[in-house]
């Protein structure tokens, strides 16, 4: 990605300004809900190999994993620039 094609000089992007692009909204809004969704199954997984004995796959366990992670890692990038926000506005 360049800026604005006037020079070739790759312009630096953070989480939360990908986050924040309009083009990337919907590419978000799915990860996001993946997340969820990712975070609930495992909780869920992992709640029923403790009580229930059942056995999880280990690939399931993975994405699920991955989602959660990435879902937990676009939170926490919002929240630390709301927070950076906040404290230069100050």
């Amino acid at each position: 990605m360049t800026d604005n094609n006037t020079t070739n000089k790759p312009t630096k992007m953070s989480l939360a300004s990908f986050v924040r692009d309009p083009r990337n909204r919907k590419l978000v809004r799915v990860m996001r809900t993946a997340s969820g969704i990712g975070l609930l199954v495992a909780a869920s997984g992992l709640i029923a190999a403790r009580f229930f004995g059942e056995n999880i796959s280990a690939l399931n366990m993975g994405l699920c994993t991955a989602f959660a992670t990435f879902g937990l890692t676009i939170l926490l990038s919002e929240l630390l620039h709301f927070l950076k926000e906040r404290r230069n506005h100050a």
